[in-house]
């Protein structure tokens, strides 16, 4: 079925994996939200199910990825070896065109030439 009939907001698929009490893989909202949403789904029909039915609840994941996830992964020892791999990366190119000839700025459109 098409996202757009309702059908892939079947409640076996969406209660059980990410929104019921014994949801394997469960998304982090707030209680009142998660019942909503639950009881949404087992009370309407398929076809009155909409996308904008997860709106509040994306909104909460959002703010917790923006105020919690995000800050904590750049914190991470993970990251800050990527950042200092790539500024040690981009230092090089750096200096690898410092040593190059002047000339050479003239051929990359850079506006330099020596007669300037």
């Amino acid at each position: 079925s098409s996202p757009g009939s309702g059908q892939w907001l079947s409640p076996e698929a969406t209660d059980t994996k990410t929104l019921g009490n014994e949801a394997c893989t469960p998304v982090n909202i707030d209680g009142p939200t998660r019942e909503a949403l639950v009881s949404t789904i087992d009370n309407e029909p398929a076809s009155a199910l909409t996308a904008g039915l997860f709106n509040k609840a994306q909104r909460q994941i959002i703010r917790l990825i923006r105020t919690d996830c995000f800050p904590k992964f750049r914190r991470s020892k993970e990251f800050q070896r990527y950042v200092k791999a790539r500024e040690a990366r981009e230092a090089r190119e750096v200096h690898n065109l410092s040593d190059s000839d002047d000339t050479s700025f003239a051929s990359l459109g850079l506006g330099y030439s020596e007669e300037a």
